[in-house]
């Protein structure tokens, strides 16, 4: 598996933005603050990526309306990613749902172990 990571991926969808954007609430709200949402989820979207070197990711990250770019070290043991961000000494966890030749799709483990359920699906680029 940690063959077919290596490469550049792009984050086409986040079912976590997917779900806010069918909510109700959202389109209770007014069409400015609908616009603010989608016009930030679509810059996240655009903007993330991670690049997978050897043992070294090049990956961004969203944070007070910025994007960010960072390098990690990463490795993958089982079915799980792990990304030691090396400007914060934190560890990322990742369950590794799929990833072939073309896309790869991989769930946040929060820090208590849970598995997120949104998916975060990238493709090769």
């Amino acid at each position: 598996m940690k063959n077919d990571i290596v490469g550049y991926w792009q984050m086409v969808s986040f079912e976590a933005f997917t779900s806010i954007i069918s909510s109700p609430r959202h389109y209770e709200a007014s069409e400015e603050e609908r616009y603010k949402i989608e016009e930030t989820f679509q810059f996240v979207l655009d903007n993330t990526y991670y690049n997978f070197q050897n043992d070294t990711v090049y990956f961004a990250d969203y944070k007070e309306h910025k994007m960010f770019d960072k390098v990690g070290r990463w490795h993958i043991k089982s079915d799980t990613l792990y990304i030691n961000d090396l400007s914060k000494i934190q560890t990322y966890k990742f369950f590794l749902k799929k990833v072939d030749a073309d896309s790869l799709v991989m769930n946040l483990i929060h820090k208590n172990g849970d598995i997120s359920r949104n998916d975060m699906v990238f493709i090769r680029r």
